[in-house]
């Protein structure tokens, strides 16, 4: 019991860390269609990942077997119980153009984190900076849509060095 509160303490202060601030190949069909935060067993084709399909309102991702999901602002949180998560979402409004890139630079500062660079990622440029909260290894990439700030939120993984957080990412369709 001691070791499941662990556990949970872990990903609840992930959550709260990952949360608090505010290329790759698409599927060649359309994703299924089901309500914005509800999941499907039929994942797009040419996906890497096989799982779940969550459908938010301005993307859809597939929950590989073997990782937990819940609902968060805007988005989807996807994790596994040894520690790594990523979580997707959409957050925001009205923001400056220049704001994943302030966000990125104070991630950077706050936590002694990798200098921001720009990178290529979904067939879009994002903000990228990792660095160390929380005692979990995290990554953030973040880019400006439409005055809304679209963020993905790695621990203890992430595209660049973890083959299963590439699939995940990669599964990504935007609407």
């Amino acid at each position: 019991m001691k070791k499941f509160s662990i556990i949970i303490t872990i990903v609840l202060s992930l959550v709260l860390v990952l949360s608090g601030c505010g290329g790759g190949s698409p599927a060649t069909t359309d994703p299924v269609k089901t309500e914005p935060g509800t999941a499907t067993e039929n994942p797009p084709v040419g996906t890497e990942a096989n799982g779940t399909v969550f459908d938010a309102e301005r993307f859809t991702i597939v929950v590989p077997e073997g990782w937990e999901f819940m609902d968060v602002e805007g988005g989807l949180q996807i994790y596994k119980m040894s520690g790594e998560v990523i979580e997707v979402h959409y957050r925001g409004s009205n923001q400056i153009a220049e704001a994943a890139k302030q966000q990125a630079e104070y991630l950077s500062e706050m936590y002694k984190g990798t200098e921001p660079k720009e990178v290529d990622l979904l067939g879009k440029k994002f903000w990228m900076t990792s660095f160390t909260a929380a005692e979990q290894d995290q990554t953030s990439y973040l880019r400006m849509e439409d005055g809304v700030m679209f963020a993905i939120k790695c621990a203890e993984g992430n595209y660049e060095t973890a083959p299963e957080f590439a699939a995940i990412l990669n599964s990504i369709v935007f609407k």
